[in-house]
């Protein structure tokens, strides 16, 4: 099948069970499945897909955090003999931090991990900025994961066929600076945003003029994934922006 110089990617919002890995796991594969029989390239699930983003203090678990570990393992193995990118949120210890991370895996291999770096007030609670990969000394992190040697950083970039993409993750494209603008100045013609955005008056339209100016004004594609059905409400509603 010809592409004609296009990419053809996807934003997918599986139903979650908060803390429920395996079956997260699971929704997520059967997406992906989907994704690929439509011929996509690149699929882009919410920040913290696997676990839930609502877990809380449930991220202070082992077992829980171990879980999300094997469960990318699961989808790295679904992947394999798959030509295509499937990008899924999963939290990542390092260096005894956690941190809210992007997976980019791709036919049977870890491509890389990019770590959050713009935090909430509350995600700071449970999770470090992806900022402390920056330092020049340890640019070039390496982590052992799901059985696997991958880089961590929030600079790294990743190439699909003839496309170059990165990621970043929720409150960093409401930064003023986005690490998708250095993103985009080295090479990405693609930015894919894990997010968990929260729903409030107007918040849609300006979710998406935002999207839409930053994508025009970097001159790049952008794709959107946030958490939707399954997160626990407490004061929060997440309706699955993509």
């Amino acid at each position: 099948m010809k592409n004609y110089g296009f990419i053809r990617t996807a934003a997918a919002v599986p139903a979650v069970r908060i803390a429920d890995v395996t079956y997260n796991t699971a929704e997520i594969c059967r997406l992906a499945g989907e994704a690929f029989d439509k011929e996509v390239s690149l699929v882009v699930f919410p920040e913290l897909s696997l676990t839930g983003y609502t877990c809380e203090d449930l991220f202070f678990q082992d077992l829980l955090i171990k879980g999300a570990e094997a469960g990318v393992k699961k989808i790295v193995e679904f992947s394999r003999g798959k030509d295509m990118a499937i990008v899924v949120g999963a939290p990542v210890p390092c260096r005894c931090r956690l941190y809210s991370c992007a997976i980019v895996i791709r036919n049977g291999n870890i491509k890389g991990i990019v770590p959050k770096t713009s935090l909430s007030a509350e995600e700071g609670r449970w999770f470090a900025s992806g900022a402390d990969f920056l330092a020049k000394e340890i640019n070039d992190s390496e982590i052992s994961y799901a059985g696997q040697m991958t880089g961590i950083s929030p600079n790294m970039l990743f190439n699909i066929g003839h496309a170059t993409f990165a990621a970043e993750l929720g409150n960093d494209i409401w930064a003023p600076v986005p690490p998708s603008s250095y993103h985009v100045l080295q090479g990405a013609q693609i930015i894919v945003n894990l997010s968990a955005d929260r729903e409030i008056l107007m918040r849609e339209q300006y979710r998406s003029d935002l999207l839409k100016g930053h994508s025009a004004k970097t001159l790049c594609g952008y794709v959107y994934a946030s958490a939707g059905f399954g997160e626990s409400p407490q004061d929060n509603v997440y309706a699955g922006a993509a």
